[in-house]
């Protein structure tokens, strides 16, 4: 991340006559892990995120960021990163492409040849053929599935003080037992976000010894929508260093108020940044309407 911020081109970049486009959202306030968007305060079914004045330059990176924090589809109750008095009066940025963010949710993601990582969308009958085992990562939700299946339900919340820990084991014995007689293993929760992907990358640090740096960015590269929350990274990160004696993700603070995983942060500055610069010489975003 650059030490030095080019504040004009912020400033140019968060004028009134540059058209700012609207992040799309799930706009559903009785479903977890979904987020509303008002315009002084942001809303989910577990926080209420209020506006706070500040002055000066900093006040609009900060804004641009934080409106990125807010606004973001994988941020709220999912709390992949941690905001403490975010402004939620942010100009609203577009981050995250609707078309990636809908063709994830809509598909069963291959991790390897024994091994498939998902959200609840595609669970049809036709797409459940293939598979030997369903992991089942939702507390409270039971799924119809062929009678050849073999079910693991591992009940958790996504939230940050879930405790992953009495799982890891059972889930990995899964995996394993499967993938030694030529099996198929989706594991699956809500979105294929933060639940099941936490367990996937657990699986490779555990049993492949990927680092978790490896491992997040490797299934990231075959669901570009993961994202687990801060609790979740925790975890994931106290298992490597018990497993392999070292960390190679770290949570960190890059603004007063912000704890989130550094691996997350990077690739999240870099996309603001190229949001401002686009913004800043007039450059459309590709999903923008043309009107």
């Amino acid at each position: 991340m650059p030490s030095e911020i080019n504040f004009g081109l912020i400033f140019a970049a968060a004028a009134p006559s540059t058209r700012l486009l609207r992040p799309w959202i799930p706009d559903d306030s009785a479903t977890p892990g979904f987020c509303s968007m008002g315009r002084a305060i942001i809303s989910t079914p577990k926080v209420a995120l209020q506006a706070r004045p500040m002055i000066g330059p900093s006040r609009v990176f900060r804004e641009a960021i934080l409106g990125h924090l807010c606004l973001l589809f994988r941020v709220g109750p999912r709390r992949s990163i941690r905001v403490a008095n975010p402004l939620a009066s942010a100009a609203p940025f577009q981050m995250t492409s609707p078309v990636v963010i809908e063709r994830d949710c809509s598909r069963i993601s291959r991790i390897r040849p024994f091994l498939y990582l998902s959200g609840v969308g595609p669970l049809t009958p036709q797409n459940l053929q293939k598979f030997s085992c369903v992991i089942n990562c939702i507390a409270g939700f039971r799924h119809v599935v062929p009678s050849h299946l073999t079910v693991l339900h591992i009940p958790i919340e996504d939230e940050e003080n879930a405790d992953l820990t009495p799982y890891w084991q059972l889930v990995f014995q899964t995996i394993e037992a499967n993938k030694k007689v030529n099996g198929k293993v989706l594991i699956f929760c809500g979105m294929g976000i933060s639940r099941s992907p936490t367990f996937v990358m657990a699986y490779l640090v555990c049993i492949e010894r990927m680092s978790l740096l490896e491992a997040y960015k490797y299934i990231q590269a075959r669901r570009n929508i993961i994202c687990p929350n801060i609790g979740f990274f925790r975890q994931l990160i106290e298992l490597e260093e018990k497993i392999t004696g070292k960390r190679t993700v770290s949570i960190i603070e890059p603004i007063a108020g912000v704890e989130v995983a550094d691996v997350v942060w990077n690739e999240l500055y870099d996309e603001v940044m190229e949001d401002l610069q686009k913004k800043a010489v007039g450059v459309p975003s590709p999903d923008s309407d043309a009107k």
